[in-house]
């Protein structure tokens, strides 16, 4: 959401009141698209894509795609986001991600999902967070 103008009191408060104030948003554009590349000594080439998709359902849902593809690696990620899931402040978040590494010593395929719940607890800015998470992996020398 960005601000459309700036805020600005509806009227001058008597002493000691609040301050009704009126703010006036817009959203913004719901997908969003970003690349990038990149070379390092050791790594060699590395290309780099994200696609998300914000507000998905109309409640705050984002879901979001990135692959890498590079010399020695390549992966892909899957996930989606659920703000306020059965209590507001909670999130869930449910991923899926496929990776391949090529090193000198070994060559790994894995494939992996979870589920995470995260909520506020304590302090502001404190969070807790409970999930599974399943891998499968394939290595050899």
């Amino acid at each position: 959401v960005v601000p459309v103008a700036p805020a600005a009191p509806v009227q001058q408060p008597a002493q000691g009141e609040l301050w009704p104030v009126a703010i006036h948003l817009t959203q913004r554009k719901h997908k969003t698209i970003a690349t990038g590349a990149g070379y390092s000594t050791d790594k060699g080439i590395n290309l780099k894509g994200v696609w998300e998709h914000r507000n998905v359902f109309q409640v705050g849902q984002r879901i979001k795609a990135k692959t890498e593809l590079g010399t020695e690696a390549q992966s892909i990620s899957l996930s989606h986001e659920t703000p306020d899931f059965r209590q507001s402040g909670q999130k869930l978040t449910l991923a899926f991600q496929m990776e391949r590494s090529l090193e000198d010593a070994f060559v790994s395929q894995s494939i992996q999902l979870g589920a995470n719940v995260l909520r506020p607890v304590l302090a502001p800015g404190g969070e807790a967070s409970l999930g599974v998470e399943w891998r499968i992996a394939d290595v050899m020398e």
